[in-house]
Parts: structure tokens; C-alpha cells; sequence
């Protein structure tokens, strides 16, 4: 028999189509078995969750496998597959809009509540975990400590997030993070050097042309708000300050949370009453945690599952009275919202314990602390931050009141820095 070119391309051509015949049919197959499988789960409580259990329902054999690969993957296989089931799979469908919905408003504390106490469970899963999955990082991986009286602490380089756990149906385990009350915290204090002006120092990463400032009363119905930063602000020097003549009665902030100003659309004002006449502040941002949700985990044994790829083993917690067991025992218990902050002039914090009647004395005059055994010493400029003999306390402006309306924005910033 004579085999020409064109008899092999005609095979090929015939075993491509019973390829794309072979595959588009086992896509209705594991359509039909992935949905009679999502018919008999009745929770599925998070993404961990999901990704577990779409695989478990569209498991393929060898031969399936090696029969998509011939021409494609098993990738791409599987994200057909999974818009096959959203389409045609109502128990899909149902079970995926529950799960992205349960994010979007959250679980409530009835749910929590309803729950029975698992003490084996709990006791199975207090201790530390790594969450490097394996990348490793020189500045040492992010640790998760969870702790036994039902709070827990993320540690990361220059980040930590503290909050509380709850155990769901025994196998799921609920991270939920503190957050503010509100996005700002503004703190004051009297300055006689400043004499009728006002001065405030901006501290957060996230202080930009979005977020916004207004001193004195927000009266008008829609206020004309001042950006901290220009626009097009591209080099920054810490501390960041700005200086204002006059003194007032409250101070309002805002973010914008969209990045293009809409003139229509209302944005949320946090007035701050400035009730003893302070004239001097400081301004600390947690725009970043209006973001935070609860991050849900599966439980296996004395492992957690935040994917897939991201299982984690537990560890025991550090030994009682260590060094790492009490800055857990103190960040956890501390108060999330200090009453008083202290700071020198370059605004590095000092512990309050810090600035006590052994070291300092109170300067009525200058209405700051100064350290008694400063006779001689001297801090050159480059070494400013490190300051520690003139400290000053600030107090936490706490009668706070909030407005929902549109506004405009001011021409100039507070602060106005642009690098060549």
C-alpha cells in the first residue's frame, strides 16, 4: 500500500477530530459527575475549601489526564470544567454565589454562637505555624501564633495583625481580625512655641492625595477638603508635617477610596473635637484595615490549609516567660487604642513606661518632659530621631462624630513634596 502526504494528513486530521469529539464529550461526563457530586455537599465554608473539594468532585484518572494533555492541559481543562458547572449546575452555581456572598457580608455571631464548644479540636490546634509555604524569605517568614484563650497573632516583617479564632463544625477555624472604630486616630497636645498656628504630623503609610483633611467645623454641605499630599507627590521625608495658621475647634478627615475624585459621590467624614484647645497633633491612618476580613482555614489533624499548596504543620508554642511568649502576651492584651502617645521632636514613640519620674520631669513651661541626667549630652542632626531628651505627650482626641457627604477637593495640599 502507498502512504502519500496526503493520506498522513488526512490521518491526522481525522485523530484531531476524534480528539476534539473525545474531549468536549469527557467535559459533559465530568460536568454531569461534579454536579451530581456538589449535590451531596451541603457547606462549603471557604476558597481552601472549594478548591479541595472541586477537585475531589472532578477527579481525573490517568487516561484522562494523558488524553487532554495530547493537545492541551489539564489546566485549562479544569477552568472549562468549572464554567461548565457554574452554567449548567444549579447546586454549583448555588453553592459558589453562597461562598463568595458569606465574604462580602461575613458570618455572623449567631452562627458562631450556636456552635458547641470542641475542646479536643482546640486543644489540637493551639500553637505556631509558619506561613512561608516553603518561600523563604532573608527578613524571616510571616509566623501565625494561635493561642489558647481564643486569640490569635500574625507576625511579619514590619506587619502584625492580632484578633480572635472560633472553631466552625468542628473542622473550620475563623480568623477574625481587630479592627478600628474608626480609619484616623488623632492625638494633641498643647505647643507654646508655635504660638497661633496649628501643626500636625501625618503617621501611616497610606497618607496621599486621597486622604483628606479639614480643620475647623464641617458646616457646608458640601466641604472643600484638603489633600495631605499633592497629587503628584513622589518622594517623601519623614516626618511628615504641615503647618496651618490659626487654631480650631475640631479637625475632619476623609479618604477617598476611589482613585478618580467623582463629584456625586459622598465620602465619609471623621470629625474630631478638639475640646482643649490643642495645637499640635498627630495623625495616625488604618485605611489598610477597613480592607481586613475573616480568613478561613481548614483544620486537619495538627496541620491548616490555606490552599492547595499552603498547608502548614503546628509547632508548639514558645516556652513561658521567653522573650517571643511575652512581647505575644503583651501585644495581645494591649489596648488597641492608647489613651496617650509620646514622641520627640523627629516623632519616634516612647513607652510610657519609659518616660517616668526616675528619668523625667515635667517642664510646665515647654509642656514637655525632659530628661533629669541630660546635662552634656548632645545629638547631632543625623541623629535626631534617637532623641530621647525632650519627650511629649499627646492625647487622644475621643469625642468623634461622622458625616456622609460629597465634597470638593482643595487646589493646594497640606504638604507638597515632588522630586526631580
Amino acid at each position: 500500500m502507498r502512504i502519500t502526504f496526503l493520506t498522513i494528513l488526512g490521518l491526522l486530521l481525522f485523530q484531531s477530530v476524534i480528539y476534539a469529539q473525545s474531549t468536549a464529550e469527557l467535559l459533559k461526563v465530568k460536568t454531569i459527575e461534579g454536579c451530581d457530586c456538589f449535590t451531596q455537599i451541603d457547606y462549603i465554608d471557604n476558597k481552601a475549601d472549594f478548591e479541595i473539594k472541586f477537585e475531589d468532585c472532578t477527579a481525573l484518572t490517568k487516561k484522562e489526564a494523558a488524553q487532554i494533555e495530547k493537545k492541551g492541559s489539564v489546566d485549562e481543562f479544569k477552568k472549562q470544567l468549572q464554567a461548565a458547572l457554574s452554567d449548567n449546575c444549579p447546586a454549583f452555581a448555588s453553592k459558589l454565589y453562597s461562598l463568595r456572598n458569606s465574604y462580602s457580608i461575613g458570618i455572623p455571631d449567631s452562627i458562631y454562637n450556636a456552635e458547641p464548644k470542641c475542646k479536643s479540636v482546640e486543644e489540637e490546634i493551639i500553637g505556631q505555624y509558619s506561613l512561608s509555604f516553603g518561600n523563604h524569605s532573608p527578613e524571616g517568614g510571616a509566623r501565625l501564633y494561635v493561642l489558647p484563650d481564643y486569640k490569635y497573632m500574625i507576625v511579619a516583617f514590619g506587619e502584625l495583625q492580632v484578633g480572635s479564632w472560633k472553631i466552625l463544625k468542628e473542622k473550620y477555624l475563623h480568623f477574625i481580625p481587630k479592627k478600628m472604630e474608626y480609619p484616623f486616630h488623632v492625638y494633641g497636645r498643647f505647643n507654646p512655641a508655635i504660638g497661633d498656628s496649628t501643626i500636625t504630623s501625618f503617621l501611616g503609610d497610606d497618607f496621599s492625595y486621597r486622604t483628606l483633611i479639614h480643620y475647623g467645623l464641617v458646616k457646608d454641605s458640601q466641604p472643600n477638603l484638603i489633600p495631605i499630599f499633592n497629587e503628584e507627590a513622589n518622594c517623601f521625608d519623614f516626618p511628615y508635617l504641615g503647618s496651618i495658621a490659626g487654631k480650631y475647634d475640631e479637625i475632619a478627615l476623609a479618604y477617598q477610596k476611589r482613585y478618580e475624585y467623582d463629584e456625586n459621590e459622598p465620602i465619609d467624614i471623621y470629625s474630631f473635637k478638639n475640646v482643649n484647645k490643642f495645637n499640635d497633633f498627630v495623625v495616625l491612618e488604618y485605611t489598610d484595615m477597613e480592607v481586613l476580613r475573616t480568613e478561613r482555614v481548614n483544620i486537619q489533624g495538627d496541620q491548616l490549609i490555606f490552599g492547595l499548596n499552603k498547608v502548614t504543620k503546628r509547632y508548639p508554642l514558645p516556652e513561658v516567660n521567653s522573650e517571643d511568649a511575652l512581647f505575644i502576651n503583651e501585644y495581645t492584651k494591649r489596648q488597641v487604642v492608647l489613651p496617650e502617645l509620646y514622641y520627640n521632636a523627629m516623632y519616634r514613640s516612647f513607652d510610657k513606661n519609659q518616660v517616668n519620674s526616675e528619668l523625667y520631669e515635667f517642664d510646665e513651661k515647654l509642656n514637655s518632659f525632659i530628661y533629669i541626667n541630660g546635662e552634656g549630652i548632645e545629638f547631632s542632626e543625623s541623629e535626631e530621631y534617637t532623641n530621647y531628651l525632650v519627650v511629649n505627650k499627646y492625647e487622644l482626641l475621643d469625642n468623634v462624630s461622622k458625616q456622609t457627604k460629597r465634597y470638593s477637593i482643595a487646589e493646594a495640599s497640606i504638604i507638597y513634596t515632588v522630586c526631580e
